[in-house]
């Protein structure tokens, strides 16, 4: 039998004081660990139960934006993010006339919206092709048709262009005809500074200069060259550099498909590696880093456990960790992703532990209310299925905290 929700928190909030205990008594200077570089900002939490989902099995599928419980059609969308100003940004999805293989040809438009998910309301739209890195202070969009950054305020108002040319970066890699300097993924604009990844693409496999830009007053300056970087990750409330790196796999059997990863934390006035973080005991390659957050001070991680892992055999999809001089494992939180929202928590817990997330795999969504019982909500169970008879449920796209808004509370 489940305990109420009130108990849950009390639990949690024991765990997070069992945390700050712990990191009192580490050989690691828990003071270095909890000063943000930067000042934080405000984040709003929607009131809960809060999520996007689209509708699968319809020849036009559509997405919708729940708030409070409260659903509102927000039309065909290719990709959509949760503000922290609690608005939306969604780039449209567009269907073409003609079908391939008896479905409709598909594809992704151009356009971006700022959308208020609790009346579908356009706050404003821009168009633009590419990807997106969002913080407190902008949006920070990155063209995938030139090497051009635009930084937006969060309603898309205010356009600052950065053009970057090859120049900006040192490297004999380039050649007329066989390699091109480009940035790839998503940038992000903290504190007026620009965070952009580059690298030269080219198919000659000895061409791999890569690295980070560091973009400020329209001076670009490298950083963290030729490092094993994977994304940037900065923090909920812009006041961490938060950045994911994995070993580079030379001596991996493997060929280094699977390897070790780690999360470091820059310095934002230089972009070098102010803090290096350890990771839990037990950790091995087949921990993936699901999702990460530094709040007041404290690292949070979310991991999934990979069929590679004995754990993952046991039936722990997810594990949860904090650390603020040493780690702690958030048991209660085991299996599930936890996302805390206004008036609660919602949970997501997948229903076939062995099926890959990436393919739609029926799972409970469960709201967790402060006061009151818990709610299993009516998405993500009955599905419709392919025609090959796997079930296909509706993708989810979560806004939240992965620890409590005041964990000292």
């Amino acid at each position: 039998m489940s305990r109420p929700a009130g108990a849950r928190a009390v639990t949690l909030t024991a765990l997070l004081l069992l945390a700050a205990t712990a990191a009192c008594s580490s050989p690691v200077d828990s003071e270095q660990v909890t000063t943000s570089l930067l000042e934080p900002a405000t984040v709003t939490l929607p009131e809960g139960p809060a999520y996007v989902w689209e509708q699968l099995g319809e020849r036009r599928p559509a997405s919708t934006a729940v708030v409070g419980g409260h659903s509102t059609p927000i039309g065909r969308v290719a990709d959509v993010t949760w503000l922290p100003d609690g608005n939306l940004l969604t780039r449209g999805a567009t269907t073409q006339r003609g079908q391939r293989d008896g479905a409709d040809v598909g594809g992704v438009s151009h356009g971006l919206r700022v959308l208020d998910p609790s009346t579908g309301e356009v706050i404003r739209a821009r168009r633009g092709r590419g990807d997106w890195g969002v913080t407190p202070e902008a949006v920070t969009f990155r063209s995938d048709t030139r090497n051009r950054i635009t930084v937006y305020d969060l309603d898309l108002s205010h356009p600052r262009t950065l053009d970057v040319p090859d120049s900006a970066v040192e490297t004999d890699q380039l050649e007329e005809g066989w390699a091109t300097f480009q940035l790839y993924h998503p940038a992000y604009t903290l504190d007026g500074v620009t965070w952009a990844l580059w690298d030269i693409n080219s198919e000659d496999d000895f061409r791999t200069d890569h690295g980070a830009l560091r973009l400020e007053d329209g001076e670009a300056v490298e950083v963290l060259r030729d490092q094993p970087v994977v994304d940037f990750l900065p923090s909920s409330d812009g006041a961490a550099l938060l950045m994911l790196t994995q070993d580079n796999g030379d001596d991996e059997t493997c060929g280094g498909c699977v390897v070790r990863q780690r999360v470091v934390e820059l310095d934002p006035a230089t972009g070098d590696v102010a803090r290096e973080y350890p990771m839990p005991p037990g950790y091995t390659e087949a921990w993936r880093v699901d999702d990460v957050d530094k709040i007041a001070g404290t690292l949070v991680v979310r991991f999934e456990i990979s069929a590679a892992s004995e754990v993952r055999t046991t039936g722990t999809r997810f594990q949860t960790w904090t650390y603020d001089g040493s780690w702690v494992h958030l048991e209660e939180l085991d299996n599930t992703r936890t996302w805390w929202q206004g008036g609660g928590r919602l949970t997501y817990e997948p229903q076939e532990p062995l099926r890959r997330l990436g393919v739609n795999p029926p799972y409970q969504l469960t709201w967790h209310p402060d006061d009151g019982p818990d709610q299993v909500l009516d998405i993500g169970s009955d599905c419709p299925r392919s025609e090959g008879g796997t079930q296909l449920c509706p993708p989810l796209t979560v806004p939240g905290s992965l620890l409590p808004p005041d964990p000292s509370s």
